[in-house]
């Protein structure tokens, strides 16, 4: 958070860092991380083999109707307002991904997107493997 916190160069981005904190502080994060190759919403080959094992433990007793949050992130290369968007894109994907996965409209409405961009980096955007890290997705339950 504090990267984040640091990386946001303008009052809106201050704001919308704030508003991550608020929706992710009384969320537990679920280890599995979505990625994504530079500039698609597609999800990458190991994405794809973790869906079936995320979706099963969406749908289990153990989460119950609890809220999902899935949060969609990116590297810092490009307009801002259009990493945004791609984050979303991407956060939209993995929901439809794991509806798809149980084929139930339950999941669906337990499912929330959001995106924030590049503003929550995990890893250096100076460096491919940083940016890399940047492009996912991740899953929170409230």
């Amino acid at each position: 958070m504090n990267t984040a916190i640091v990386s946001a160069a303008t009052p809106e981005a201050l704001t919308a860092v704030q508003n991550f904190a608020r929706e992710v502080a009384v969320a537990d994060r679920l280890s599995t991380t979505f990625r994504f190759t530079s500039a698609s919403s597609d999800l990458d080959s190991k994405s794809l083999l973790d869906l079936q094992r995320v979706a099963t433990f969406l749908t289990s007793a153990e989460i119950g109707a609890r809220q999902v949050m899935a949060i969609g992130f990116s590297d810092d290369v490009g307009r801002f307002d259009l990493n945004e968007r791609l984050a979303l894109l991407r956060a939209t994907s993995v929901r439809d991904a794991l509806v798809a996965a149980t084929g139930g409209t339950a999941l669906a409405e337990q499912i929330s997107i959001s995106a924030y961009g590049p503003l929550a980096p995990v890893g250096c955007n100076d460096t491919q493997k940083g940016r890399k890290s940047n492009r996912r997705v991740k899953v929170w339950l409230k």
